[in-house]
Formats: C-alpha cells, structure tokens, sequence
C-alpha cells in the first residue's frame, strides 16, 4: 500500500488530467490573449536563443528518423522573480522538446500590506512560450498555416518536477532506479488512469493548455491520446525520463 499522501498526490493528478482532457474534447477552455512572440518580449524576458540541438531524447530522434538540425532553439530567462524556458521546435515533423522549464513565480505576499515584492510577467506560463516559440519558427515556412496543424508531438525532456516524477514512479512501479527503456518506452493511453495522471502532473497540464487555449489558431484541434515514457539511450543507469505526448 503507498502512503497515503502520496497516493492523494496521484489521486489528484488523475482527477485534474480527466478534467483537463474533458476540457479538450468539450474545447471549453478560455482562448489565450497572447498570440505572437513579440509578447515574450514586451513582457520583460531576456531571449538568449543560440544555435543547434542539445536536449537528448537521442533514442527518440533516431527511431523517427528525426534531423537535429532541423530544431530550432528559443530560450529566455526572466529577471525577477526568476524564471526561464528552453524548447527546442521542429516544424519539419511537427515537434516541441521542452529541455527547461522554470514559471516565474508569484512571491510570498507581505502578510501586513498585502502586497507583492515584484511583479509576474503578463507571458508567464510554459503553454504560453511554447506554443508562441513554435508559431514563430513557422512563420519562417513556405505554408505556415500547414506547419502549425502539423504540431504532433511534445516531449518533456528529463522530467524533474517531483510531483511528476512521484506519478512515473508510480505508474511504472519503478521505486528502485531501474533504467527507464529507450524509445517507444512505455505507452500510456489517456483513457487509462496511468495516462490522465501523465497528463494531470506538472509535467503534463501545460501540454493540455496550450491545446485548449490556442485552439483557435491554425494549430486546430487537437487532443492528447498516448504519453510515451522512455530513457535517452540504452545502455543507462537510472536517470529521470522523458514524457513524450503524441497529439491527434
């Protein structure tokens, strides 16, 4: 039997992955007010974007037959409160791998003034930033419309998120730090509780906003129907996995 609060933990992922995944099909979730990149900018994060492909997911790539150099980078960090995102976009396959993702976060209020130290970025959120850095690199492509629509993927590179990791644990019933196995690892559908919990975790739920809210653009729409959990590349020791989200 797992301990309780951990178990409540997991209880609660699957609740809010069905709940997120309702949200898709019923496309009842509220329409994002950004829709261009130039916002990231406008709100005050710093893009050191730079060249080439450096987040893993090696086995992936290579049984997909996927070119790294068709990635594209986009990085920003934001000042205070800290925060920062690395996704790299590949509109040739239509591909998003989240190598980073750190949201800024509201600070503690002042219990006597109720106020803030510092203030959070307008563009904020993971499903903002990735979805925005892959609008951007379609503009760059002969039919943009056609390279948006063509999104199927998004990984969560070596997952960190402890949440997250706790539900993978559980759902694999690897406590021990086994090595995770490469691609296609283990698939999940989301009309198990193994996949709503996937989608429900930290590590899942932006996914699930950037398709509700940015529905109305010509991404279209998409669900999440299977998450993949594999390693990097074999052989490995144990190391956290990667959350592939393959859309439809």
């Amino acid at each position: 039997m797992l301990p309780y609060g951990k178990w409540a933990e997991y209880t609660k992922c699957v609740n809010k992955g069905s709940d997120l995944l309702t949200q898709l099909n019923n496309q009842s979730m509220q329409t994002s007010i950004y829709t261009t990149y130039s916002q990231v900018r406008a709100s005050g994060w710093i893009d050191y974007s730079g060249p080439g492909y450096r987040a893993g997911c090696e086995s992936m790539l290579s049984a997909l037959g996927w070119n790294r150099d068709d990635f594209k980078e986009y990085s920003a960090e934001f000042p205070d409160p800290p925060g920062e995102y690395v996704v790299y976009v590949n509109t040739v396959v239509g591909a998003i791998v989240i190598a980073w993702a750190n949201s800024p976060r509201w600070p503690d209020q002042d219990q006597t003034t109720n106020t803030t130290k510092c203030s959070i970025p307008p563009v904020r959120r993971l499903s903002d930033f990735m979805f925005l850095a892959y609008q951007k690199a379609c503009e760059s492509d002969a039919d943009s419309a056609a390279s948006l629509a063509r999104l199927e993927w998004v990984i969560h590179h070596s997952t960190t998120n402890s949440v997250s990791m706790e539900v993978v644990k559980q759902i694999t019933n690897n406590k021990t730090y086994r090595p995770f196995p490469v691609w296609p690892g283990t698939e999940y559908t989301t009309t198990t509780d193994e996949g709503k919990a996937l989608v429900g975790c930290p590590s899942g739920w932006g996914v699930a906003f950037m398709l509700g809210q940015h529905r109305q653009t010509d991404l279209g729409i998409k669900i999440i129907d299977k998450i993949h959990v594999f390693a990097d590349k074999a052989p490995t020791p144990w190391r956290n996995p990667n959350l592939a989200f393959h859309l439809k």
